[in-house]
């Protein structure tokens, strides 16, 4: 299957487990708004360490506020010129919040 994205692209110097923060406060802001359900059901994006980059399927309202307000956190902890974002399609698998939490729990 084909997906349309937001592809996220972060230079070397950025750690990722920042981004990876900043994602799981945007969830947590998201589901505020769309509840819980939505979340689980739209809410579908992906970090890849290795390759500096994080994914969240745009075909969805949820999914566009989410890339909205990772933008916000983001420029909170980091100068724009430290990523760039661009629309574009996948054919790889993308994770959701459970996948992103797991990495926080201990």
């Amino acid at each position: 299957m084909i997906r349309s994205i937001y592809r996220f692209r972060f230079d070397k110097s950025v750690p990722m487990e920042d981004v990876e923060k900043a994602l799981a406060l945007s969830t947590i802001a998201i589901e505020s708004i769309y509840g819980e359900s939505a979340m689980r059901v739209d809410g579908v994006f992906g970090v890849d360490r290795k390759a500096g980059t994080c994914t969240i399927d745009r075909l969805t309202d949820l999914g566009c506020d989410l890339a909205k307000v990772l933008i916000g956190f983001l420029k909170l902890s980091m100068n724009d010129g430290s990523y760039d974002v661009e629309q574009d399609e996948t054919q790889d698998g993308l994770g959701d919040m459970f996948g992103l939490f797991k990495g926080f729990i201990r």
